[in-house]
């Protein structure tokens, strides 16, 4: 008997994703549940385990193939004992197990119905092509993936003309860094939220003189792992979304989805790009719950090992570039939430005690949020409820 390992969907919008490398060679024995390969997506890597238990009788694609997608066999087992059934007898290599993922719709929002295929709507929502438009121009017919790419294509073409004809070539040596996937990825998301999403900024100053000192003593007296910054804010930024639940929703077109789980992404920089790693349920967790969450969920996150559900997902962003010595921080919102809080470095600065000054810890925040999903005294109550707890941490303490 011979079992297809094939390409398997590890996330919900994946059409390809690249063989990174086969943990096993030809002729290897393997069985069932053992990782054998490893799939690099545009976020992670992810290994996948053998269908089956036998011998790798065939690779059928090498490691370091790209764009390969879902559903292409990857390898052939031989004289496979108890393999994993799979749709229409075909045996589909999977991931680790992982806990689901919150339901999603399967169509984006701002795309009629039938007019375009799922991926290709997907597409053309992050790319900005219109679809009505480009089912016009071919007659009234369903909009493919291969149309998407191809409008695409001309519109590269378009541009880079014009920039031939208007571009003074800039003398000097340089060299030409190509993106990665998940740098790819990012810059078309930050991009299209700029371009779509009517931002508005709030921004306060937090004298974060009892956080520090805080923060100090509690480390001092523990044992285990040491208490971050970030920790001390994601943790404020949770009670912060229980004081002011219309902030803590996502924009869905039509609606404003308003969440009762608090999931919280903070920004995280690897070597690949940026990716946002998600602590859920931040309502429920101890402040020692959200600090284990952040440090695994980072190291998973610089080695590439975050699984899909971890990155997916959210109510609320946290973005922390203190730890680089900025004052302050203007950050783009994460769609489709509609909220991120930027934080700059804890300064010592001249604070107001009562009628006399004083040399205080000092932190700058500031709100950037959708204007579609709240208005600015919402997000004015937010960034308050977020300083109130900075300013006052005794309820950070008792999480």
């Amino acid at each position: 008997m011979e079992v297809d390992i094939v390409m398997p969907e590890l996330a919900e919008s994946m059409a390809s994703a690249k063989l990174a490398s086969w943990l096993k060679a030809e002729g290897d024995a393997v069985t069932a549940g053992q990782p054998i390969a490893e799939i690099e997506t545009d976020k992670t890597t992810v290994e996948i385990e053998a269908p089956a238990t036998g011998v790798l009788q065939a690779i059928r694609i090498p490691a370091g193939t790209d764009g390969v997608t879902v559903g292409t066999v990857l390898a052939v087992i031989a004289d496979g004992r108890g393999p994993v059934a799979g749709p229409a007898g075909t045996i589909v290599a999977t991931p680790a197990p992982i806990r689901p993922a919150r339901a999603m719709s399967t169509r984006p929002t701002g795309v009629p119905e039938g007019l375009a295929t799922p991926l290709a709507a997907r597409m053309a929502l992050l790319t900005g092509v219109d679809v009505a438009e480009l089912s016009a121009r071919q007659g009234g017919t369903r909009v493919r993936r291969s149309d998407v790419e191809a409008r695409l294509g001309q519109v590269r073409r378009s541009r880079a003309e014009e920039v031939q004809e208007t571009q003074t070539p800039v003398p000097g040596s340089f060299d030409e860094v190509p993106l990665t996937p998940m740098r790819r990825v990012t810059a078309s998301r930050l991009q299209q939220a700029k371009r779509e999403i009517p931002h508005f900024y709030l921004t306060a100053d937090c004298n974060v003189t009892k956080l520090v000192r805080l923060r100090t003593h509690l480390n001092r007296e523990s044992r285990g792992p040491k208490l971050t910054v970030t920790d001390l804010l994601l943790a404020a930024c949770a009670l912060a979304l229980r004081d002011v639940p219309l902030a803590n929703a996502i924009w869905a077109d039509d609606v404003v989805r308003v969440y009762r789980t608090i999931d919280i992404a903070f920004a995280v920089n690897s070597v690949r790009g940026l990716i946002t790693p998600i602590v859920r349920d931040c309502q429920d967790k101890t402040l020692a719950a959200i600090s284990n969450a952040v440090r695994q969920l980072t190291s998973r996150a610089r080695e590439g090992r975050l699984l899909p559900e971890e990155y997916t997902g959210g109510t609320f962003t946290l973005s922390n570039l203190g730890m680089f010595g900025v004052s302050s921080a203007t950050p783009i919102v994460n769609p489709p939430q509609c909220c991120i809080l930027g934080v700059g470095a804890i300064e010592r600065r001249p604070v107001a005690i009562g009628d006399g000054l004083a040399v205080g810890e000092v932190m700058s925040l500031t709100l950037a949020a959708d204007h579609r999903a709240i208005d600015g005294a919402t997000g004015a109550e937010l960034l308050r409820a977020i300083k109130r707890r900075l300013e006052d941490p005794i309820a950070l303490a008792a999480l």
